[in-house]
C-alpha cells in the first residue's frame, strides 16, 4: 500500500514478554479544551490495548472544575481495566499555558525514584499522539540494541491526508538521503537520523531514565541551553541531544527498511488531528506536505 513502509516483525518470544511484562508509568500533558477531549479517548483507548503487567496514567492538565475534571476521569472508566488506573494531576493558575507540559516532571522523577523501582519504562505524550502496542515493541526490541551505540530508537509522527488518501509526515518537510549519514544496521532495518527529530513524545526504561533526570534537557531552563526548541517542545525532546555519539545529528535514529528503503511503520505514532497535512495553505516550513513514501530515500 502506498505510503508504507515494511511491517515490523520480532521473531523471538523474548521481545514479546520484555514488553508485555512492562510496568509503565504515562503521562500525558492535556490542557482542557473540551473539542480535544475526543483525541485524548483515542491516546488513552490505544494505551489501555497494552497487554502489559501494569499502567499508570496521569494527565496533567490545568483542569480544576469538576464538571471538567468528571469528564476527563469518565474516559478512563470508559476504557480502562484491570491493571491500569488513571490519575489527574492539576495545575491551575500557570504563568503562560506552555508551562503545562513541564509540570509532570517532579511526577516523573517521583516514578522513577531509584529507591522504589515500581515502573520499568516511562512514556511522555502529548495529547493527540496514538502510541500503539506495535509502537512501544519496536521500542523494547531495538531499545538494548541501540543502546551499545549510545542511540535511541525514534518515533515519526504521521496524518492521514483525506484528500490525497494517503499517510504524510508531520514533521519532516523535505525528503531525507539515507547513504549521506552513519548507520547502524540490525535485523533487516538501517537505523539513521532524521533532520527533523521532534516526537512530542518520549519512551525510556530506567538506564534511559536516569540519564534524563542528571542532564540539562529534564530542566525547563536549563534546556534552553541544549537547545533552541521553545518551552513546549523541550519538554517532550528527552535525550535528543544529550551525549550524542560521533557523526550522528542527535540520539534518536529511525528504522529503514534495507529492502524496501523505507521506514517500518512501527515507528509510526498517528498524530489525530492531521492539522498539518490537511490545512488549506501551505506553511512555511511545509509541514505535512510530504508522503511517507518520499520522506527517506
Amino acid at each position: 500500500m502506498h505510503g508504507f513502509g515494511a511491517e515490523f516483525s520480532v521473531s523471538s518470544d523474548d521481545v514479546s514478554g520484555s514488553a508485555e511484562a512492562a510496568r509503565i508509568a504515562v503521562f500525558i500533558t492535556f490542557h482542557f479544551r473540551a473539542p480535544r477531549l475526543r483525541y485524548l479517548y483515542e491516546v488513552i483507548r490505544a494505551l489501555s490495548e497494552f497487554p502489559v503487567r501494569f499502567m499508570s496514567i496521569a494527565i496533567v492538565t490545568n483542569a480544576v472544575d469538576e464538571n471538567e475534571l468528571a469528564q476527563i476521569r469518565a474516559l478512563g472508566a470508559a476504557t480502562l481495566e484491570g491493571g491500569k488506573e488513571l490519575r489527574i494531576l492539576s495545575f491551575p493558575g500557570l504563568e503562560q499555558p506552555f508551562d503545562l507540559t513541564w509540570s509532570h516532571k517532579p511526577a516523573l522523577q517521583e516514578a522513577f525514584s531509584v529507591a522504589n523501582p515500581a515502573y520499568s519504562h516511562f512514556i511522555y505524550l502529548e495529547d493527540d499522539l496514538r502510541l500503539t502496542f506495535t509502537n512501544f515493541r519496536y521500542y523494547v526490541c531495538y531499545s538494548d540494541k541501540l543502546a551499545c551505540h549510545s542511540l535511541i530508537p525514534a518515533f515519526l509522527r504521521v496524518e492521514y491526508n483525506h484528500t490525497k488518501n494517503d499517510i504524510f509526515s508531520s514533521d519532516i518537510p523535505s525528503g531525507i538521503r539515507i547513504d549521506d549519514r552513519p548507520s547502524v544496521e540490525l535485523d533487516s532495518f538501517r537505523f539513521i537520523n532524521s533532520d527533523f527529530p521532534y516526537m512530542g513524545m518520549f519512551v525510556m526504561n530506567r538506564a534511559q531514565m536516569l540519564e534524563y533526570t542528571m542532564t540539562r534537557s529534564f530542566d525547563r531552563e536549563r534546556s534552553a541551553e541544549v537547545h533552541s526548541w521553545w518551552i513546549a517542545e523541550r519538554s517532550a525532546m528527552g535525550l535528543t541531544w544529550e551525549a550524542v555519539p560521533d557523526g550522528y545529528t542527535s540520539r534518536y535514529v529511525i528504522p529503514i527498511d534495507l529492502a524496501s528503503r523505507r521506514p517500518s511503520p512501527s515507528c509510526y505514532v498517528h498524530h489525530l488531528p492531521g492539522n498539518y497535512t490537511n490545512r488549506d495553505e501551505i506553511a512555511d516550513p511545509p509541514y505535512g506536505e510530504l508522503r511517507m513514501a518520499d520522506a527517506f530515500y
